[in-house]
């Protein structure tokens, strides 16, 4: 089971929390900055980021996001965009695991249900029928790369070079 949550607070030792988040088989879902400043000032910056994670790692990450200043707490979240949501990981997890740019299609075939998100039983949401969206929003986000040969896409994980 997976829950969606809020991390908030400043961006010291982020990157920290971001790479344990990724480490317990959680998902970063987008990062929104905020900066105060007064004048010609700059005073600090701010940080929310929507997240999944597994319920049984959530009180490991609310002691790590307290031990650098910020706080992790539960979204109050209709079922359908928990669902959504969720499926994100699902798609993440498919391409974490190959070694090789995917075609839409590879991504359909190695899609189970039911998945993490348990659509069969709620029949309200499915990876599957939502690919498209999922695929454009992870892309725009920077979350994944796209290659487009012979009128085609293919997908993969950013890769960061360093």
């Amino acid at each position: 089971m997976y829950e969606v949550l809020i991390f908030q607070g400043g961006i010291y030792k982020f990157n920290d929390f971001q790479e344990l988040i990724e480490d317990l088989g959680g998902l970063i879902l987008k990062k929104d900055h905020l900066e105060i400043t007064r004048g010609i000032y700059f005073l600090s910056e701010e940080i929310t980021v929507p997240l999944v994670l597994p319920v049984e790692e959530i009180e490991n990450a609310k002691e790590i996001a307290k031990e650098i200043k910020g706080n992790l707490s539960k979204t109050k979240i209709d079922s359908l965009k928990k669902s959504e949501l969720v499926s994100y990981l699902n798609i993440y997890d498919l391409l974490s695991k190959s070694d090789h740019w995917l075609e839409k299609r590879e991504l359909e075939e190695q899609l189970k249900c039911p998945c993490i998100v348990n659509c069969e039983k709620s029949s309200e949401f499915c990876a599957k029928d939502y690919l498209n969206k999922i695929l454009n929003d992870m892309e725009t986000i920077e979350l994944i790369e796209v290659l487009e040969e012979n009128n085609k896409k293919k997908y993969r994980l950013r890769v960061e070079n360093d």
